[in-house]
């Protein structure tokens, strides 16, 4: 299925791309220049063909390994997409390293403490987390970080220190995230049958905590996890603009203001192929965690 799909993805991509207001060729020479060398560069460029002529060009090019070249700079888009995606990959693991731990133990603890005022005060941190926008989010850890304390740099692409505010705003919307499926997971095992069994026969609260209410509660929590991961994959596109973190993101960002067809295409197809991936992995980890499922398939 991920044959097709790529496809009908670079399909409809490529549709609205031609259908959007604006003008790649003018984002290269003034607006005022000439009709004539306007009419040339688009000869050129190949923009004045039908759209069809241009889409099937752009499979062409495809099948033979190329994503094709910039319009703006000339540069071959898939070398740019190899450079910039291990900066993608990076913040994105160092940001999930932040929110799967704690996004957990808050679900947890909310879901399993009978006590109101603590289920309270951590049910508004979620919300908070889930609401606050990261543009905000981002320019708040900067003047306290960067501009007040001066411990870490506003903004560039480099070692870890100019990792730590991407990663950590990044990581914010998915502890929120993690923490409210937790919960609702946590909350629904909780009445199982087999929940009050365990706790008549007077199982060991760590052991019924790990392997009877965690382990069960698991796959929509890693559901959620694998949506996060395939997500900030394709492009943590307000975040890494922010802070000038040089990946995927941004570079989509870039692609998108200049009308850079190539470069915006090579990205949602790059994209779409990480979320496949992911959601394929995800697949695997249900069949790893819960035995239940793979009687099923076997049964199917």
């Amino acid at each position: 299925m991920v044959i097709p799909l790529l496809l009908g993805i670079t399909f409809f991509t490529f549709l609205i791309l031609k259908n959007l207001p604006g003008d790649a060729v003018t984002n290269l020479i003034a607006e005022r220049s000439s009709p004539e060398i306007i009419e040339e560069l688009r000869q050129k460029l190949g923009t004045d063909k039908p759209f069809l002529m241009q889409y099937l060009g752009y499979l062409n090019l495809l099948l033979s390994g190329n994503m094709g070249k910039s319009l703006i700079n000339q540069r071959d888009v898939a070398e740019e997409i190899k450079k910039k995606l291990p900066n993608t990959i990076k913040l994105t693991f160092l940001a999930m390293a932040f929110a799967i731990p704690l996004g957990i133990t808050i679900g947890f603890i909310s879901g399993y403490s009978k006590d109101p005022t603590i289920t309270k005060i951590l049910d508004s941190l979620t919300i908070c987390a889930l609401s606050f926008p990261v543009f905000w989010i981002g320019l708040i850890l900067i003047i306290i970080f960067s501009l007040t304390l001066k411990v870490l740099p506003p903004s560039g692409t480099g070692a870890l220190q100019y990792l730590i505010l991407p990663a950590v705003t990044l990581s914010i919307p998915a502890i929120g995230n993690i923490a409210r499926i937790t919960k609702i997971s946590i909350s629904e095992v909780l009445h199982m049958p087999y929940i009050l069994t365990a706790h008549a026969k007077g199982l060991p609260p760590l052991r019924l905590k790990i392997l009877h209410i965690l382990k069960n509660a698991i796959i929509p929590i890693v559901t959620i996890i694998g949506l996060d991961i395939g997500s900030y994959l394709n492009g943590a596109v307000v975040t890494e603009t922010i802070f000038g973190w040089d990946g995927i993101g941004k570079y989509t960002m870039e692609g998108i203001i200049r009308r850079d067809y190539p470069v915006i295409l090579g990205c949602v197809l790059v994209g779409t192929t990480i979320f496949v991936i992911i959601n394929t992995l995800t697949d695997i980890c249900y069949h790893i965690l819960d035995p239940r499922i793979r009687h099923e398939i076997k049964r199917g």
